[in-house]
C-alpha cells in the first residue's frame, strides 16, 4: 500500500512539473520581444553606403512590425571613397565630393510580418515591406561626339553632373531567424515592384548632341517601373 501511494506521488509529481514545463514553454514562446536591429551589407552598397539601425516589435500571436532608417556614409560609392582616401591620389578624378550639389542618401522602411514558424532557435516568417530611397550624389560623365571631319574619330569631354534618386519599393518577403543565445542572424529574400524617378542635375552637354559613355545602367535617367529582387541578411540582439 504505501508503495502504491509512494507510486502515485511519483507520477503526480512528474505530471505536475510536465504541465509547469509546457506553461513556462508557452509563455516564452508567447511573450513579446522588442528587437534592435543591423544590416551589415548595407555599408557596401556600390551606389550608396549606407548605415541601418532598426527596431522590430514582435507581438506573442505571430505578428511584429519592424521600422529601419540609413543614412549614406559616404559622399560617392565605396571605391571611390577607398581611391581618394587611402590610394593619396587627391587628384583621383573618380570622387567628385559636392561639385554640382551636397550628396544625400537617406533610406526609410517599414515591414509587416507573420512568423508560421517558431521551433526553439529557428523562427520562419512571411512579410510585407515598403521602402523609400532618396539619394543624391555627384557623378562624372564621359560624353562623345562624332568628328564630321573623319567619320573614324570622335572629340569627348568630360562633364561633372549630379544624379537624382527618389525610388519606392514594395516587397513580398520570406525569411528566418536563427538564435545564438543572445544574437540573432536573420536571412531574408524580398521580391516585388518598385518605382524609379531618377534625373540629372546639371547636363549641358546633352543639349549639344553629346552622347553620354560608360555611365552605369542604374544611374540612366527614367521615371519607371521595373522588378524588385533584394537578398541579405541582419543581425538582431533583443532588448526585452
Amino acid at each position: 500500500m504505501i508503495l502504491k501511494r509512494f507510486l502515485l506521488a511519483i507520477i503526480l509529481s512528474l505530471i505536475l512539473i510536465q504541465h509547469s514545463s509546457v506553461i513556462n514553454a508557452q509563455q516564452t514562446q508567447n511573450k513579446n520581444e522588442l528587437l534592435t536591429k543591423f544590416s551589415p551589407l548595407n555599408l557596401l552598397n556600390p551606389n550608396m553606403p549606407h548605415l541601418t539601425l532598426g527596431l522590430e516589435y514582435k507581438l506573442k500571436k505571430h505578428i511584429s512590425f519592424e521600422f529601419a532608417y540609413g543614412r549614406r556614409i559616404m559622399d560617392q560609392g565605396v571605391l571611390p571613397y577607398l581611391n581618394y582616401h587611402l590610394s593619396g591620389k587627391k587628384e583621383n578624378l573618380s570622387y567628385f565630393d559636392s561639385i554640382v550639389t551636397p550628396s544625400f542618401g537617406e533610406r526609410i522602411h517599414f515591414e509587416f510580418k507573420y512568423y508560421i514558424q517558431k521551433n526553439g532557435d529557428y523562427e520562419a516568417y512571411i512579410g510585407l515591406a515598403y521602402y523609400r530611397i532618396l539619394d543624391t550624389r555627384n557623378m562624372r560623365i564621359t560624353y562623345f561626339k562624332p568628328d564630321p571631319t573623319d567619320p573614324n574619330a570622335s572629340t569627348g569631354a568630360y562633364e561633372h553632373t549630379a544624379i537624382k534618386k527618389r525610388i519606392q519599393i514594395i516587397d513580398l518577403m520570406v525569411g528566418g531567424i536563427v538564435k545564438f543565445e543572445k544574437l540573432y542572424l536573420e536571412p531574408y529574400f524580398m521580391l516585388g515592384l518598385k518605382h524609379k524617378n531618377q534625373k540629372y542635375i546639371k547636363n549641358e552637354f546633352e543639349a549639344l548632341g553629346y552622347t553620354s559613355y560608360r555611365h552605369f545602367i542604374w544611374d540612366q535617367p527614367m521615371n519607371a517601373f521595373r522588378p524588385s529582387i533584394n537578398i541579405g541578411f541582419r543581425i538582431s540582439y533583443p532588448i526585452f
